[in-house]
């Protein structure tokens, strides 16, 4: 049997199998401080990027527009976050962290940093800048179009592409 019949020893079987794992010890690591981990990645957006539209959020978290907009109502209506117009560009909804968003960000950063920290005692600095390297170079891959479908046209800048076999389907 070679080693792309067997699905265990597949790239792509590997990368999710961790995912998950990542996502789990996320999700406990987030339980005491009562937010999700969907949550947790428009708070880090929001730390980083005070002002933020929805927009810019979904495309920072590789979500949708209409999923950022259903998490920033709740967040808002949990008072983590809160939402005006920019001062030039009435149209555009702004969005920042209340102080009681950066107090629950700041929690939920710590215990999330608790779980990078196990990930990298299972490296050496040198493997985790490596391992940095190669999954940005896995994600480059994945978003490089393929220069014979001209049908395609190109994705946002950050946005993920969809994938098309040459068939067509």
């Amino acid at each position: 049997m070679s080693p792309a019949d067997d699905y265990t020893q597949r790239l792509l079987t590997h990368l999710r199998l961790t995912d998950l794992t990542c996502q789990a010890a996320k999700e406990e690591a987030l339980r005491p401080v009562g937010i999700p981990v969907a949550h947790y990645s428009v708070l880090l957006v929001l730390s980083a990027v005070p002002g933020a539209t929805g927009a810019e959020i979904a495309r920072r978290c590789g979500v949708t527009p209409q999923t950022v907009a259903a998490l920033l109502t709740r967040l808002e209506g949990n008072g983590l976050v809160a939402r005006r117009p920019h001062a030039v560009h009435r149209s555009l909804i702004e969005c920042s962290l209340t102080d009681l968003g950066w107090a629950t960000f700041d929690q939920a950063d710590q215990a999330i940093r608790r779980v990078e920290e196990r990930l990298s005692e299972a490296l050496s600095t040198d493997e985790v800048a490596g391992l940095t390297e190669i999954l940005s170079r896995l994600r480059a891959a994945l978003d490089a179009r393929d220069p014979s479908d001209a049908t395609d046209p190109a994705p946002a800048a950050g946005a993920p592409s969809p994938r098309r076999r040459k068939d067509g389907t």
